[in-house]
């Protein structure tokens, strides 16, 4: 694609995509994913970026309409931000699962136990895939 100008270029890159984030209050000023299946140890906050964590955990989920977001919801004890997101080009959601602690002749042992995914494919409608996440404003 020919844009003809760096301006416009740039524009182009400055404009923001934005979505919904649903979540659960964690205190009074962080809140962490809705669902128990999600990545519990992902805090977001208010007019602050989250960001993807390459090696632990995949994209994060958010959705392109509010009212897929509220589609979502199966509780009341939840809350719908309207954010900012740069896309990720992944395909499933994914999470490093916490190790297992095992006690092998006297000594503790560790192994790994794999990761955790989801396809796109098996999301609620509306869901988009993102490597950062900006909470803008509580909506819901």
């Amino acid at each position: 694609m020919n844009i003809g100008s760096d301006s416009l270029m740039q524009d182009l890159l400055d404009e923001k995509l934005t979505g919904y984030k649903v979540c659960r209050p964690k205190n009074s000023c962080s809140f962490k994913p809705a669902t128990s299946l999600a990545l519990q140890r992902v805090t977001y906050r208010l007019d602050q970026e989250t960001r993807q964590e390459r090696g632990e955990f995949g994209p994060l989920a958010i959705f392109d309409t509010l009212e897929n977001a509220e589609a979502f919801v199966a509780d009341s004890d939840v809350v719908i931000f309207l954010v900012e997101y740069e896309p990720s080009d992944e395909d499933e959601l994914w999470k490093k699962n916490p190790p297992h602690f095992f006690r092998q002749h006297g000594r503790m042992s560790m192994e790994s136990q794999g990761t955790t995914e989801k396809s796109l494919a098996n999301c609620p409608a509306g869901t988009i895939f993102a490597k950062s996440v900006f909470l803008l404003e509580r909506v819901k």
